[in-house]
Formats: C-alpha cells, structure tokens, sequence
C-alpha cells in the first residue's frame, strides 16, 4: 500500500518552520495584549474576561500570557497611577551634578529613598536627574537639604512642574479629603493587582471590605481625576522603545501655551511640562520622546522645533536607568 496520495496544493511545513510560524502568532497576539493593557482596565468582578473577549480570545489565555510577559520584564506592573496633586501630595524634578566618576555611587544613595521614583543618567553637565513624590512639601525639602549635603554633589537644581500640558491628567485644581479607608485603597491598587480571574475581590479581602465598595471607590477616583489611569506600566526598552530623550526647551512665555499644546500633540511624546527657568539652566518646557533609535528621537525634536519656532533646546538621552518605580502612597 503506497498510502494516499498527496493533494497537489498541500503546504508541507516543516518542525522549524511551524515553530516560528507560531512564535510569530504569539508575537503579534502578545503586541495585541500590551495594547490593550495600556487602555484603562475595566473596574468590573471579571476584568479580564472583558479584555479577552475584545481580544476574542481566552480569559485564561489572556491571563496566561499577561504572566508570561511579567515574567519576562516586558510589563513592569498593573495597577493605578494616581495625581499626587489631587490627593495631598507634593512631587518635583530634580537634577544633580556629580563627577561622572561618582555618578554610580550617589545614584545608589537616592534609590534608598523610597520618595524617589525615578532616577536616571542623563548626557549633560547636570547627569543625574530624579523625581521625587512625597505626602508633603516639607518632606520634599527634607530630602533636598539631606541631598545637598552629599560630598560628591556639586551642583543642585530642583525644577517643579508650574504646568502640564500632558500626562493623561485631569486638569481641575479641587483636592479631596481622603479617609484612612480611601489612603489604603490608593496605596494597594498602586501596586500590582493579583492575576486572578477575580483581581479586585481578592484586594477587597485584602482590606477587609466589600469588593462592590472597593470597584464604587475605584470610580469615583477616576471619575474625579484623583486617579490618572489604571494600566500596564511597560519596560519601553524592552519593546524596541530604547531610546529616551528628555528635550528641554527656552520658549518665550507668550508662545509658552501653544508650544506645549502642539508637544503634547505627539503621539512619541509621553510628558510635557512647563517649569521654572534656573540662572544657570535657561529652559521652562520639558518633552519626554520615546523612539527605537536615537534618530527617532531627534527627528521628532526636530519637527517640534519647526512647528513651534523653538530653536533653543538641547536634548538630553538617558544612558542608564538607576530606578523607576511607582509612588509609594
């Protein structure tokens, strides 16, 4: 018996090629998945039942992968970003500079305040540049003093924002008075939310109230603007996104509004901030680029700087990433 006989149009895959069909399958649902993850996660019992069914795929798959992809570094966490604004607290930018021989060194003493969230080196004559986000100014200027004393610290500039024309905020200046109840709630959901079918019932045992409590309060954050979003924080680099570009730029104040409204109209910028200018640092508006090579990132500066007649920028690429992390509320 010779066996059937092969149909003419028959594709024959081989092991290998079958193995990176798949790989490739995996990639673009997987590119599907982080794309979702970055739009707002629903505040429902079975919010990944609803993104799998946007997916049209598994919930458990969906959970399955999202695990996977954690596991990988790819999503750094899932949960809240607050406005530090709206709920009481105080946040700035700061830049230092520091020999470069001893940049490593004073990185690792300002990971150990948990106020700063992240910390990067930067190519200028101020190389070290972090946030900070504390309950209140005067543990802001705290830290500062504590920081100033540093040996290795030659110079100090602390820029807070005066305006943001972008960071998925809301822009009203009403601040809420918020229960213990309602500080333990920011604080849990800041971190990461437990991939489980049922996330929010597990966080609602947690604080020992009703998950129905828990999604109501959830909706009134975002609601009101408390909370910014409910997403995945990714690892840009690891995404192809491995440039990052911080331009900062000297706008005369009258063309300050339509410069920062035409930044935040790029869909490469992140942030856009105005900031108050500093004797010996002359720029008050600040972009974050993110691009997969450094050309990326000057080519959309550079299209900034034509559509707002802004020539005097520089821009600064971070060359290490010492921390980046959420606020600890």
């Amino acid at each position: 018996d010779a066996g059937p006989v092969p149909m003419r149009n028959t594709l024959i895959i081989s092991p290998r090629s079958l193995i990176a069909f798949m790989s490739q399958k995996r990639s673009l649902l997987d590119r599907r998945i982080l794309d979702k993850l970055q739009e707002d996660i629903p505040f429902s019992e079975r919010p990944w039942r609803k993104l799998a069914g946007d997916l049209h795929i598994d919930e458990l798959l969906l959970l399955k992968r999202i695990k996977l992809l954690k596991e990988k570094g790819i999503i750094r966490r899932i949960g809240a970003t607050f406005n530090p604004r709206k709920i009481g607290f105080s946040s700035t930018l700061v830049a230092l500079k520091v020999a470069a021989k001893n940049a490593d060194k004073v990185a690792t003493k300002l990971n150990s305040y948990p106020e700063i969230t992240h910390n990067y080196k930067r190519n200028s004559e101020y190389n070290l540049w972090f946030t900070l986000v504390a309950r209140n100014r005067k543990t802001i200027l705290s830290i500062l003093h504590e920081i100033k004393k540093y040996r290795d610290v030659e110079r100090i500039l602390e820029l807070p924002a005066t305006r943001i024309f972008k960071i998925n905020v809301n822009f009203s200046r009403k601040r809420y008075m918020l229960s213990k109840l309602d500080r333990k709630i920011i604080s849990l959901v800041s971190c990461d939310i437990p991939l489980v079918q049922k996330p929010f019932q597990e966080l609602a045992h947690r604080l020992g109230i009703q998950e129905r409590f828990l999604l109501s309060r959830l909706k009134f954050y975002r609601k009101n603007g408390l909370m910014r979003k409910f997403t995945a924080t990714l690892n840009h680099r690891k995404i192809g996104y491995k440039y990052n570009a911080m331009a900062v730029w000297n706008i005369p104040v009258q063309s300050i509004e339509k410069a920062g409204t035409i930044m935040a109209s790029f869909a490469e910028v992140s942030h856009c901030y105005q900031r108050r200018k500093k004797p010996d640092w002359n720029y008050n508006l600040y972009s974050m680029i993110h691009g997969t090579t450094k050309k990326d990132c000057l080519d959309v500066v550079r299209q900034i700087s034509k559509k707002t007649a802004g020539s005097d920028y520089r821009v600064l690429f971070s060359s290490k990433e010492y921390k980046k992390t959420g606020v600890k509320y």
